[in-house]
């Protein structure tokens, strides 16, 4: 007789072929209609063969459910069977002998099903929360884990482009929470310094599954929110703890570009990874710790996480903003792919980021993954159009220097009560291309000048600046003459670039037309023809978007190249990346579904390279022909 055995001392896990034993557990469980009751001696469950291969015994699948003497044996269904299974998992759980347990994940598929007679793997989950946000005290909560749920995705440029948004990952736990552990209001929790009064929000959270002794971090975040269940007559108390990837951390993070920084930096064209890596660094990320920058990654000989920029750019500054909404405005104006991975660790791919060469910049030498029937339990294809356009608009308005006067002065004169101090923002209509003068005048309420007493310290960032305003006198001051004076950028006569597909699809179709406007950073002519292009190249035919259940892999990442061969409906392979993970594990294993983004057609005009010598200008891709970007 095969068993499982979970002690006190150690955990033992042996599978041959028929049942189940677990030792030193006390609890009671309803299996169907039928009560067993564990004790701190012994429970054995034996199970016939309810599996799809061939019985021995013949006849009906059934089990028998032996307990301590004060209990009888009863039948119970195959359902039942396999309730009990998973009911004794959890039991080997919630009493702390091991991090996580299931039948399941011992099958040849880990489905929910159990499959009894051979071992796959093994699972292990584990769940660390810094409760105490100091980045690195990790209390290790995997021994109340009752489910998690992640995904995380790439959002495609022309979906930016319009929308303005990316993604940020997500994931959610649920923590049996029986004793109140989780509770703030229970002020005998041993966390309650860390939960009362919502001081968990943004406590750093991180998930590692290890299969068959292969450990892989599947999500590094934050937590955002707790919501807590009460016990009822069907369910027991628990705690949601609902986690985003650590972008949310830039989401959150709103900055205004100071303007010495900005002066220095439009001084002359710099590309666009130069200024993702300068506002990731704004807000606190360190190169080679949270991404890795083309300059860290030549002088420590790794990988990079930003690619080397394609577009040049002049004028990116931030004015009381997101800085993660600007670097999805920028990463968009160029094409490319911003994103935060499971690893914690922030990503930029270039416009030619879903190019073998350059996934291999990025994430070395990973093998094509390849997947056939009987890696995945299922695959769906679409072909989305709710993304399908036959013409494209950009608009583009190229900044230059505007005129030199007086760039702001304030709505109505400015007062400031004797012995007081006030903040005074001067926001203007674009950002600053030289320091600006102040000129002021302080008088009393009965217009008499004062000459001392009145002190205006003024700070200055790219498109605002910060006065402060403080009166030592004993009489209230007037300023009733303030300005500041300089020059800001004009934005210039606005020019807009058209594309219109060619494609024998539109044939017989109504035309669609997206216009992509009010994006700063489009800045030439020349980025507006490659962003139109590119964009065409992308949403003039559905694009293929194939979605893997249940892939039996673990260390997935976002833009992984993809080759499906399916026999039964794919005649062609598939080749793509991954665009999206979605990940669940539980009682019954871990599970992974992954979308894969076609790339055959995706790439605007690579298809041939323009190679000097050899092709002409050409926006048709003819014979000898070849599109140029620069």
């Amino acid at each position: 007789m095969a068993e499982v055995r979970v002690s006190q001392i150690a955990t033992l896990v042996e599978l041959a072929m028929q049942g189940i034993r677990a030792s030193q557990l006390a609890t009671l469980v309803e299996i169907d209609q039928v009560q067993v009751r564990a004790s701190q001696v012994v429970l054995l469950v034996e199970f016939e063969f309810f599996d799809d291969r061939p019985r021995p015994t013949g006849g009906l699948p059934s089990a028998t459910v032996a307990s301590s003497p004060a209990g009888r044996p009863a039948p119970v269904s195959e359902r039942a069977a396999a309730a009990a299974g998973e009911a004794f998992a959890a039991l080997a759980v919630a009493a702390g002998r091991v991090q996580s347990f299931s039948l399941a994940a011992l099958a040849p598929q880990a489905t929910g099903e159990i499959t009894v007679g051979s071992v796959k793997r093994s699972v292990l989950i584990q769940v660390g929360v810094c409760w105490s946000r100091d980045g690195t005290t990790f209390v290790d909560e995997s021994a109340r884990l009752v489910s998690a749920r992640g995904s995380y995705s790439l959002t495609a440029p022309e979906q930016m482009l319009a929308g303005g948004r990316g993604a940020v990952g997500s994931c959610s736990i649920t923590l049996a929470n029986d004793d109140g552990r989780f509770s703030p209001s229970n002020g005998n929790s041993p966390l309650h310094a860390y939960l009362a009064g919502g001081g968990a929000y943004l406590a750093q959270v991180r998930i590692d599954v290890t299969i068959n002794g292969e450990t892989k971090r599947v999500f590094t975040g934050v937590l955002r929110e707790m919501n807590e269940t009460a016990a009822t007559a069907t369910g027991a108390t628990t705690v949601t703890l609902e986690c985003r990837t650590r972008d949310e951390l830039l989401l959150q993070n709103k900055l205004s570009t100071p303007l010495v920084d900005f002066l220095a930096d439009s001084q002359r064209r710099r590309f666009e990874d130069y200024y993702i890596v300068r506002l990731l660094q704004y807000a606190g990320q360190t190169d080679g710790i949270d991404f890795v920058s083309q300059a860290y990654a030549q002088a420590h000989n790794v990988a990079p996480t930003i690619d080397p920029g394609i577009f040049p750019l002049r004028y990116v500054w931030l004015d009381d903003e997101s800085i993660l909404d600007e670097l999805w405005n920028l990463v968009a104006a160029c094409c490319g792919w911003f994103y935060c991975d499971a690893d914690g660790r922030f990503h930029y791919h270039n416009i030619t980021g879903i190019l073998p060469a350059s996934l291999q910049r990025q994430y070395g030498a990973v093998a094509t993954i390849e997947v056939s029937e009987a890696d995945i339990t299922q695959l769906s294809l679409r072909w989305p159009t709710s993304e399908l356009y036959s013409e494209i608009a950009v608009e583009v308005a190229p900044r230059a220097p505007g005129d030199v006067g007086m760039i702001w002065e304030p709505d109505d004169p400015i007062v400031v009560q004797p012995g007081q101090t006030k903040t005074v923002w001067a926001r203007l209509t674009s950002a600053q291309t030289k320091e600006p003068a102040l000129a002021w005048r302080a008088y009393t309420a009965g217009g008499s000048e004062i000459l001392a007493g009145i002190n205006v310290t003024q700070i200055n960032y790219a498109q605002r600046v910060k006065l402060v305003i403080s009166n030592t006198t004993t009489q209230a001051a007037y300023l009733n003459i303030m300005q500041l004076n300089g020059q800001v950028l004009d934005g210039g006569r606005t020019l807009e670039v058209e594309r219109a597909s060619a494609n024998a699809f539109w044939t017989g179709r109504p035309p669609r037309r997206r216009s992509i406007r009010s994006n700063v950073y489009i800045q030439s002519e020349a980025q507006a023809e490659t962003i139109a292009a590119y964009t065409l190249r992308r949403q003039e035919r559905p694009v293929l978007i194939a979605r893997l259940t249940n892939l039996d892999r673990h260390d997935v990442r976002l833009g992984w190249p993809v080759r499906i061969q399916y026999q039964d409906n794919v005649t062609t392979p598939i080749i793509g990346i991954i665009s999206e993970v979605m990940w669940r594990a539980d009682m019954t294993g871990f599970r992974q579904d992954v979308a894969v983004l076609e790339t055959a057609s995706l790439f605007a005009g690579v298809d041939p390279f323009f190679i000097l010598g050899t092709h002409r200008l050409g926006a048709s891709g003819g014979p000898g022909e070849a599109y140029l970007y620069y």
